[in-house]
């Protein structure tokens, strides 16, 4: 969520200056709350890449895809995801 404070309008557009974003958990699931700041704060350390230059491949998870450099593996039951930006 955006800060309480007043800030940018919904109808500015996308590129309009970096703004803080703020995580509220509810209910019993707290650890995810806390994995969801961790994957901002990385995204915010890595200079908040857009979803211009990201990268999934998709793959059996025995296909013997190989991540390169820099690259996170999401391992599913199914599938083998690959994500990376260039």
């Amino acid at each position: 969520m955006r800060p309480p404070e007043p800030g940018p309008s919904l109808e500015q557009p996308c590129d309009s200056a970096p703004f803080d974003l703020l995580v509220r958990g509810f209910g019993a699931y707290e650890m995810l709350a806390h994995r969801l700041i961790e994957q901002m704060s990385a995204w915010d350390t890595a200079g908040r890449p857009s979803t211009d230059t990201v990268r999934i491949r998709a793959c059996p998870p025995q296909s013997g895809c190989v991540p390169d450099a820099g690259e996170v593996v999401v391992e599913k039951r199914w599938t083998r995801f690959v994500l990376g930006w260039r």
